[in-house]
């Protein structure tokens, strides 16, 4: 590479030479940038440019790179390594599986580019084993994810409050479909400029090839279409009943989008109100009918019965799983799909790669899919298929009967696709977003997606070297929508926009003041369970507080020697004063600490719970309390809980010098150390672990049972089980990668 930005970090020989690469890189120098390339096109180049620069300009400091999945880490580490001059100690990667332990070692061990999950950096912020502000640069890959709740939003807060000339670089296929998140990643991240490039680009222009999108159009037998109608019509009475109560606008019938129905579920799960739980039902229920139709009309009769044989089959259901069997619709749809023919899209797909086959032996293909159901239904028809090798690829996630793929057997499957093992990838949504794919002629879409981020990922996957096609497979009367407003969205997501000065684009001011106050810090001593509520997240970005995480085996916070608070949500109080579990809770507090507070936190606390629990009952806890001299404390929301925990802290620690003690209950006898033990596994909390040890006995027959036998204890579904299984038969050292 005879580039232009020299480094000594950077081998000439390592990359080819792009303009466009080192100019961006020269720019995303001068402040916090956003950068929009097409898959394909090299942003991680741009990147190890930018951090070579970063560690020449700043030779102590070091540079973190997160990506959302360990894959996606683990890929762009062998990439810097390769490009960069630097030695093997200066890389390393930090995922989930390492052990926290390990992990504050690996932060501490004078690396230079740390490559790391967003999950994992954030809990290591949280805990105190990571300090942000040693970072020269941080960079987000994907960075169209720092939206909402996503932690790469409170890593960059944390980033921006701590640092001390600091940079951020975010880099993306697809900034964002409309401008309003384009604004809000950029307010999250702290960018000062937007630079977006397109395949129509000047710069970039000789690099990509051509791509030719076609769509091919088929017809759902009368069967299925019977199947749709009813479901349709059952869905159109659930949205127009929501409507006739004023929770949902617009169109009231089944054409409603899902995300308006997720958006009205996360309101009504925030509020309190006796009438919210009924509403939330049929608003599951409603989504639960969105995701039928979606499967009847895209995927097939086989999928469809899958997802009913689950809700069936499932030793617990909820209300709304109940609601959907019990419709005349979902009644019917056993008989009509067990008469009807496979979905008409699997002998498309077969021609179509059968005639790309006999034109072209050495062609590459992926076939994309929504679910595993499909991509094992898919696979299983293309083995039939004349000059066809298919593979599944899929994320490392485990569902129910099927262990998601290992790190290693992902990239088995693709170095073989390479090599030309396999010809044919058919691949669920992990194979869209970062991963380094080879290069294929041919991309189906089997189903479509609404979503104009997963469509351009999606297609970004063919065309770079040379020229590719996409044939995107639609349902008539049934998938043309998702098609159309996803490629609606691509024009707004790809669109050339000029390089963006954001000074008046972001908000007034997203970077806070750096450093602590002079006073001191505080410590607040967090139990782990409470690890990932927004309290925590809340303290974690205050300057003066230092989140310590530990197991606590009384209360959820420790604010000093003698200070311990247990925190309620109003709909918590309300359950553990139902099974008198608040009592117990707050006796044991009493015996270990001489200042146990009940912290309650909701924005009216007497309102009638959807427990059942009046008034009156909360009213006389509250005064029964009193009376034992606990002091009950009362917050609005999690914001409120947080800056109580600070000044209790505060007080304690600074004006009164006590220091943070954290003490052990007495234990009361074998049986409380033998549920210790089992709650201390991941999910198993102590009401859990009661009920499993008096359904099996002791803790090896809890250890012997196969998944079907936890099952049968209440409060234990299919993915807890999996866990202890899984959990208690692991070999020591062995870890789980963080699911894709």
């Amino acid at each position: 590479m005879s580039a232009p930005l020299e480094n000594p970090f950077i081998d000439p020989d390592a990359i080819e030479y792009r303009r466009y690469q080192v100019e961006l890189a020269k720019r995303a120098l001068k402040g916090n940038t956003l950068i929009s390339l097409p898959t394909g096109l090299g942003k991680t180049v741009i990147a190890a440019l930018v951090a070579a620069e970063r560690l020449r300009q700043r030779p102590e400091g070091s540079v973190l790179v997160l990506a959302p999945t360990k894959p996606l880490a683990s890929q762009h580490l062998s990439t810097f390594r390769r490009i960069m001059t630097l030695e093997e100690k200066a890389f390393r990667l930090v995922t989930g599986e390492v052990p926290p332990a390990r992990r504050e070692a690996i932060w501490r061990s004078g690396a230079k580019l740390f490559f790391a999950t967003p999950h994992t950096v954030w809990n290591d912020v949280v805990s105190g084993a990571l300090d942000l502000g040693d970072f020269a640069l941080l960079v987000f890959d994907e960075a169209h994810r720092a939206v909402g709740a996503y932690p790469y939003v409170r890593i960059a807060q944390a980033y921006l409050t701590s640092a001390r000339d600091g940079l951020i670089l975010a880099l993306t296929a697809t900034p964002g479909s409309p401008e309003g998140r384009l604004r809000e990643v950029t307010r999250a991240l702290g960018i000062r400029e937007v630079v977006i490039k397109t395949r129509d680009s000047s710069d970039v222009r000789p690099y990509v090839a051509p791509l030719r999108t076609r769509v091919v159009k088929v017809s759902l037998p009368d069967r299925l279409r019977a199947a749709l109608e009813l479901l349709r019509a059952d869905l159109t009475i659930v949205v127009r009943e929501l409507a006739a109560e004023g929770l949902l606008s617009g169109r009231p019938d089944y054409r409603i989008p899902l995300r308006e129905l997720l958006t009205l579920r996360s309101r009504l799960s925030a509020e309190e109100s006796p009438d919210s739980k009924a509403a939330l039902a049929r608003v599951a229920l409603a989504i639960k009918l969105r995701h039928l139709i979606d499967v009847v009309s895209s995927q097939g009769p086989r999928q469809a019965l899958a997802y009913l044989e689950r809700l069936t089959s499932a030793p617990r259901r909820g209300k709304s799983d109940r609601m959907l069997l019990d419709l005349p619709s979902v009644k019917k749809l056993p008989e009509l799909l067990r008469g009807s023919t496979r979905h008409p899209k699997l002998d498309v797909l077969k021609r179509l790669l059968r005639e790309r086959a006999s034109r072209d032996p050495s062609f590459k293909a992926i076939v994309f899919v929504s679910l595993r159901d499909t991509a094992n239904l898919v696979l299983q028809e293309l083995t039939e298929v004349e000059g066809v090798r298919p593979a599944k690829f899929y994320g490392q996630a485990s569902r129910a009967g099927e262990r998601g793929m290992s790190q290693a057997d992902q990239r088995r499957v693709l170095e073989e696709f390479s090599a030309g093992i396999y010809n044919v990838l058919v691949a669920t949504n992990v194979a869209e977003e970062g991963l380094d794919i080879p290069e294929v002629d041919l991309v189906v879409f089997y189903d479509p997606v609404s979503s104009a981020i997963r469509h351009v990922q999606r297609k970004g996957r063919t065309a770079r070297g040379r020229p590719g096609e996409v044939v995107v497979l639609l349902t008539e009367g049934a998938e043309e929508w998702a098609f159309w407003r996803a490629a609606r969205g691509e024009r707004q997501v790809t669109a050339a926009r000029p390089s963006t000065d954001l000074t008046a684009f972001t908000a007034p001011s997203t970077t806070l003041q750096a450093g602590r106050p002079a006073e001191g810090d505080v410590t607040v001593v967090v139990d782990t369970r409470e690890l990932q509520s927004e309290v925590v997240r809340e303290l974690a970005l205050m300057p003066d507080v230092k989140v310590s995480v530990s197991r606590l085996e009384v209360g959820d916070f420790v604010l000093s020697d003698r200070v311990a608070v247990e925190r309620k949500t109003v709909e918590d109080l309300a359950a553990s004063l139902v099974d008198g579990r608040i009592f117990e809770q707050i006796h044991r507090l009493r015996e270990v600490y001489e200042i146990p507070i009940l912290l309650i936190e909701g924005r009216d606390p007497y309102r009638p719970s959807r427990r059942g629990v009046s008034p009156r009952s909360l009213m006389g806890l509250v005064s029964s309390l009193a009376l034992m001299g606990v002091p009950v404390l009362w917050a609005r929301d999690h914001r409120d809980t947080a800056q109580i925990l600070r000044l209790i802290a505060r007080r304690e620690q600074l004006e009164r010098r006590r220091r943070v003690v954290l003490k052990s209950a007495p234990a009361k006898s074998l049986s409380e150390d033998m549920e210790r033990v089992l709650s201390s596994i991941p999910g198993v909390g102590p009401e859990t672990a009661r009920k499993l040890l008096k359904r099996f006995g002791s803790l090896i027959d809890v250890f012997n049972a196969d998944r079907d036998q936890l099952m049968e204890v209440r409060g234990v579904g299919r993915k807890l089980a999996d866990f202890i299984y899984g959990f208690v038969r692991r070999p020591y050292g062995e870890e789980e990668g963080e699911p894709d």
